[in-house]
């Protein structure tokens, strides 16, 4: 999922997987390529983020690109919720699954509406 408003294409403190020795080979094949280039991506294609070149970056450009029907996005106020879009305020604690304390760092240090 798109963190930071969707400025992210995947968040690398929120990962659920079902571990497939394929796809990890797949992707350790695409770290080695060193085909990460400036400005676009892996290949060219995707994830000029930061962290890019690790876990988020490698892993959204092989679902994106690679293995298109083997991922599925989840609600980000559910799981994930950083409070840091609008809607995602007005989610109450019983309805979220997880949090990721990164915008405001500690909740106690968070503004409380």
């Amino acid at each position: 999922h798109g963190a930071l408003g969707g400025s992210e294409r995947l968040n690398g403190g929120f990962l659920v997987v079902r571990p497939n020795a394929q796809h990890y080979d797949d992707m350790v094949e695409t770290i080695q390529s060193g085909d990460f280039r400036p400005g676009s991506g892996w290949r060219g294609k995707c994830c000029w983020v930061y962290g890019g070149r690790t876990i988020q970056g490698v892993v959204p450009y092989y679902y994106l690109y690679e293995k298109v029907d083997a991922q599925q996005e989840v609600d980000r106020c559910q799981y994930n919720n950083m409070v840091e879009i609008d809607r995602c305020k007005t989610w109450r604690y019983p309805h979220v699954t997880s949090n990721h304390f990164t915008v405001c760092q500690k909740p106690w240090h968070c503004h409380h509406s």
